[in-house]
């Protein structure tokens, strides 16, 4: 690959995930049930993209980037760069279970197994787990940790499945026609 083509495709690849930023923010920020302590949205999505489509680092800069734009430039609280970090960590897990470089395949089977893994990981270690730990840190409730766990937790056994099955379908119809759709760009240009 030429160095025209390859900075081509790191302009595309940024101008994708820019967007993706975009999405998610909005997507976090106005179409999403928040209260205190609970956040339930689907902009887990635009990461997720982000993560198939170019890999951990990008999945992470994506989620780091949302999450630091979205808290500073529409507020729900004071910031806290822990949950900046989480955000990045959730990208990057996504994007080293999920990513699958151009020409790589793996069986329906595999996609699951990973997903699943991808998902329940995000899920209970970073957002429930670190999540809990970053409230109690910053003082949002006076609860203790297991008893502020014990609470979030039905919440993520519901968004588990929920997501997993979105993922299925991002992997099915989006991702590759997304991935048709950057090869023709790169061949035109």
């Amino acid at each position: 690959m030429n160095t025209s083509r390859k900075s081509q495709f790191s302009l595309s690849a940024m101008v994708c995930c820019s967007l993706l930023v975009a999405l998610e923010i909005i997507l976090s920020r106005w179409l999403s049930i928040q209260t205190p302590l609970v956040h339930i949205s689907f902009a887990f999505v635009p990461l997720v993209l982000a993560a198939m489509l170019y890999g951990p680092g990008w999945g992470c800069a994506v989620g780091g980037i949302a999450d630091f734009l979205g808290a500073q430039l529409f507020p729900v609280g004071g910031y806290f760069p822990g949950f900046t970090l989480t955000n990045a960590l959730c990208g990057l897990v996504h994007g080293l279970l999920l990513y699958q470089k151009d020409g790589s395949s793996q069986s329906r089977t595999q996609f699951a197994v990973r997903s699943l893994l991808s998902v329940s990981i995000v899920n209970f270690v970073l957002q429930m787990c670190l999540n809990t730990y970053w409230l109690i840190l910053m003082g949002a409730t006076q609860k203790g940790y297991l008893t502020l766990l014990a609470t979030r937790f039905p919440k993520y056994l519901v968004m588990v499945p929920i997501q997993f099955l979105v993922i299925g379908v991002i992997q099915r119809l989006l991702v590759p026609a997304l991935k048709r759709a950057r090869r023709q760009a790169q061949a035109v240009g």
